[in-house]
């Protein structure tokens, strides 16, 4: 192993222990940081960086989805009926017109954070 993959190897293992002691000390982030002479924006990008699953693909393609009452709930009747290509099938009230159609293709095809 070449000195730069030891380094950060030691480096990760260094904010995994202080990730660790962190969690036991029952602090704040704020706090254990000054009390440890850390960077608290540091720490906090290494805690982030540790919560990530390695070499797993994240599918971002999701969109927030609100439902108000179970009396909203379309019936396909009443409804019209899109086929995604995943094969999942989407209703939409009869009268949602072609704006609030073009809107919801558009948050489906958009990438999302």
């Amino acid at each position: 192993m070449s000195e730069n993959q030891d380094a950060k190897i030691s480096k990760r293992e260094y904010w995994q222990d202080q990730v660790v002691k962190w969690k036991s000390s029952n602090l704040t982030q704020k706090i254990f940081c000054e009390q440890s002479g850390i960077s608290l924006p540091t720490f906090v990008y290494w805690r982030c960086l540790l919560l990530k699953p390695e070499n797993k693909k994240i599918n971002k393609k999701f969109a927030a989805l609100k439902i108000i009452s179970d009396e909203a709930v379309i019936k396909p009747a009443e409804s019209i009926r899109i086929k995604l290509p995943s094969g999942h099938i989407v209703y939409l009230p009869a009268g949602i017109g072609i704006n609030g159609i073009a809107r919801l293709i558009h948050l489906l095809e958009s990438p999302h954070a």
